[in-house]
């Protein structure tokens, strides 16, 4: 592992419905580590990275930890209170949902329930969302009839504008994409930010072949630790305040930075950074 190997870009960006705020991390697929944080933030670890994938009421005062429930393993197994299931809570435990894997050093997406329904074999990594469909052209409308009987019910009107957490890979870069995208003007509104299509569209900009949203909303967060320069936290005021419950790294404390302006719609900016 390089350090070369793991960067990010941070850039406004115009192609949404309101300007966004994007953070990418870029790592190898086999850096890629999924953590438990229990009650701790994103920003506790030593590592760059966003939040993982969807998790239950947790309170530390009540000694309520969090659970995952989405598809969250490691090396074959499930992560500390992870999943081998895509659901949404104890009652909705069967939910067919989009889901990436890592298996025998290739970057693979399938929609499952199940990790058993994809793979029999152990995973190095498997992380349960929704589904972007990058490998279709897809309007806003197509993309919502796709979701909303299994994968957004009772959790995603696919109209909302909120903060999102995605992650892509990039065949010809054999490249993993964490990305976060808050609103603008206002990034610590979990009320404001993209809509799921707008959020698949920007991973398709990005370059991204395959992907998933992960958890969003209040639930977004990312930390980047830039060479040399100051941590930076993204992160909602009135959500989870990064403690998201799970955690996505790229495998590496320190990231260098990435210009992003071939991509349309984007702005370069380092402010904060």
């Amino acid at each position: 592992m390089a350090l070369e190997d793991h960067y990010f870009s941070h850039f406004k960006y115009t192609k949404s419905e309101s300007d966004a705020l994007v953070t990418a991390l870029y790592c190898d697929p086999e850096d890629l580590n999924l953590r438990y944080l229990q009650y701790d933030a994103i920003f506790d670890k030593s590592r760059s990275g966003v939040n993982g994938t969807f998790y239950s009421y947790h309170d530390e005062e009540k000694d309520i930890e969090p659970y995952a429930l989405g598809i969250f393993m490691e090396n074959g197994y499930k992560v500390k209170n992870g999943s081998d299931i895509n659901g949404v809570d104890k009652k909705d435990k069967r939910r067919y949902r989009g889901t990436m894997y890592y298996l025998n050093g290739k970057v693979n997406v399938g929609v499952c329930f199940n990790i058993k329904q994809l793979t029999y074999e152990r995973v190095s990594w498997a992380v349960g969302g929704f589904s972007l469909h990058l490998d279709q052209s897809l309007t806003d409308e197509e993309y919502r009839k796709s979701l909303e009987i299994e994968e957004l019910k009772n959790v995603d009107s696919g109209t909302n504008t909120r903060p999102r957490t995605l992650l892509g890979y990039d065949i010809s870069k054999n490249k993993m994409l964490l990305v976060t995208v808050f609103n603008y003007d206002d990034p610590k509104n979990f009320k404001k930010g993209v809509t799921i299509y707008e959020g698949r569209q920007l991973m398709r900009r990005l370059g991204c072949d395959m992907g998933i949203h992960l958890d969003g909303g209040g639930s977004s967060a990312v930390v980047v630790r830039p060479i040399g320069g100051d941590i930076h936290k993204g992160f909602t005021t009135d959500g989870g305040l990064g403690k998201t419950g799970f955690m996505i790294d790229t495998g590496t404390s320190e990231s260098t930075p990435q210009e992003s302006s071939t991509i349309s719609g984007s702005t370069d900016i380092w402010i904060g950074l």
